[in-house]
């Protein structure tokens, strides 16, 4: 997020910072070592609310549609109304003839003006999205696209209002640039959001945030690994009244109620392992098992 043009604050400010770096790099002036002076200053900072960018159902449908189906370039127009500071709504996607390839698309004036023309007043009014694809390229605009981009700015009535920029691919990248002249805010890439809405239906985003409570992933027990963390195993002792197990969790339990158990423990250790727990307990197990006979 930028200012698209600068105050004289602005202005004052930078120059100031400027200052102070150049001041600070010739006061560690050494000439065999310096053979040049150099110095950047970064002009605005990311944005602390991103701009969210909200499309219709249908205009999303369409313009994935659009990219989808042409295995050239194709360009398209979005009507957009604004729904607060950092906040558009794209409800509808319109396109003018055009001539296309796999690397450019140019619009004939008189296709541009006939299009313009045959617009209802609500249409102009919400005309404020021009977006195109990059086929399989990436999405990183050239020399042409922000050439575009700033023809259209120029040509904006009283340079006021808000004009969004779009480049997309068939791989799902989109580009986002948002040039909000009533704020005089500059939006890219990394301060915009982009988001499905329907008034009637609600967010495609939060529906996919409440079908994710019903959905977990399947784990697996792996055989071929062991655990580090050791575990006290149960243990066979044979008794005056028949056989008993003596488990950590449960204490002395029966045999026969324990068969169950021995099957679950078997199907998580490995036999060699069971082998060893099975050959008997220790002296002291066995008196706390006969004073409880």
């Amino acid at each position: 997020m930028r200012p698209i043009k600068l105050s004289e604050q602005e202005k004052a400010a930078i120059v100031k910072a400027l200052s102070e770096k150049l001041l600070e790099q010739l006061d560690h002036y050494t000439f065999e070592k310096s053979t040049k002076i150099t110095f950047t200053q970064d002009i605005g900072a990311k944005a602390k609310e991103k701009a969210r960018i909200i499309y219709s159902p249908l205009a999303w449908l369409r313009m994935k549609k659009l990219v989808d189906h042409f295995k050239t370039e194709v360009s398209w127009f979005g009507l957009v109304k604004r729904l607060g500071d950092k906040a558009w709504y794209v409800y509808d996607v319109l396109v003018c003839r055009q001539q296309v390839n796999g690397a450019k698309v140019d619009t004939e004036d008189e296709d541009m003006l006939e299009f313009l023309a045959g617009l209802s007043d609500e249409q102009a009014e919400d005309l404020h999205f021009q977006a195109h694809s990059h086929v399989d390229m990436a999405t990183t605009p050239s020399g042409t696209d922000m050439q575009n981009q700033q023809d259209i700015l120029n040509n904006m009535p009283g340079q006021e209002g808000f004009y969004i920029f779009q480049i997309w691919n068939k791989r799902g990248d989109i580009n986002s640039f948002i040039y909000d002249l009533d704020n005089n805010v500059f939006f890219d890439r990394d301060d915009v959001e982009l988001e499905v809405d329907d008034p009637e239906f609600g967010s495609l985003d939060n529906y996919a945030n409440e079908i994710a409570k019903l959905v977990s992933n399947i784990t697996y027990f792996d055989r071929t690994k062991k655990s580090s963390k050791k575990k006290e195993e149960p243990s066979y002792l044979p008794g005056q009244y028949g056989r008993y197990w003596y488990d950590p969790t449960r204490g002395y339990v029966p045999y026969g109620s324990y068969c169950n158990y021995y099957e679950d423990y078997y199907d998580e250790y490995e036999k060699e392992e069971n082998d060893e727990f099975l050959t008997g307990v220790s002296e002291e197990k066995e008196d706390e098992f006969s004073k409880k006979l």
